[in-house]
């Protein structure tokens, strides 16, 4: 029976004295291993018969893990290697053609074209993001047994400087006076710190603050601007926001009017 079949025969219903016959026996397996049967060959001097063994041969890849979680990193930068590999449980050699990795995840791999029965090799996979936030990406592993998959995900850790506005337009203020306040918010919406430094600003305007040197991931403050004119007409500055992340301008304009006597 199955894996094995009698494919054709010489033999009639009549072998003569001193005369032989064939019997062509195939072994087509449907799964690794080994397999065993009997062919039966009835005759009218009783049955013979023939053990028939063989054994199924297959390659069997497996990859280890299924999914795999690569450090918190900063962006720009690359996290430590982890490993994922690559096991023929087989017992017949495994093909390996190609791998390629996708998102901000890439691998270096120690396989070679053929994986012998019951050995292992690895990829070793590396995650550089360069936004913050979460990233995934799979690594295909293309073999003679189908493509194998591992899912990948990391955290890319950063801070994100936003501000509310980029220009402000204070209020026609007379010479000598105060301009009603305005404000411009600085938030973080990275996952990580923000470093604040000292924001520069020239006359005629001024500014407070409520920023510290630290701004936590989520947080806002605030620089709220005056306009205090000493001359009559147009004044143009910037205020400059300083953070770990580079200078952040907003333009600043407003009008100084003088009363007539």
């Amino acid at each position: 029976g199955a894996p094995f079949a009698i494919s054709g025969t010489t033999c009639t219903a009549s072998l003569a004295a001193g005369s032989t016959c064939t019997y062509s026996v195939t072994f087509s397996p449907t799964v690794m291993g080994d397999a065993h049967d009997a062919l039966g060959i009835v005759t009218s001097a009783g049955t013979k018969t023939v053990t028939l063994s063989g054994t199924g041969l297959s390659a069997l890849a497996g990859v280890s893990p299924s999914s795999l979680a690569l450090a918190n990193t900063n962006v720009g930068s690359t996290s430590a290697a982890q490993m994922v590999t690559l096991t023929n449980n087989g017992n017949f050699a495994l093909g390996v053609t190609s791998f390629n990795v996708t998102g901000p995840f890439s691998s270096t791999s120690t396989c070679t074209a053929s994986l012998a029965s019951g050995a292992s090799c690895a990829y070793n996979v590396v995650f550089t993001p360069t936004t913050h936030g979460n990233a995934s990406g799979v690594l295909s592993i293309i073999t003679s047994d189908g493509t194998k998959t591992t899912s990948l995900s990391g955290t890319g850790m950063g801070a994100l400087a936003t501000l509310s506005a980029g220009s402000l337009a204070m209020a026609d203020t007379t010479v000598g006076s105060n301009s009603v306040t305005q404000s411009v918010t600085l938030t973080n919406d990275g996952n990580l710190s923000l470093s604040v430094s000292a924001a520069t600003i020239s006359a005629p305007f001024s500014k407070t603050t409520t920023c510290t040197a630290t701004l936590s991931a989520g947080n806002s403050c605030t620089y709220t601007v005056t306009f205090s004119p000493t001359a009559m007409g147009a004044a143009g500055a910037n205020l400059g926001i300083v953070t770990a992340l580079g200078t952040q301008n907003v333009a600043l304009t407003g009008t100084g009017l003088l009363v007539a006597a």
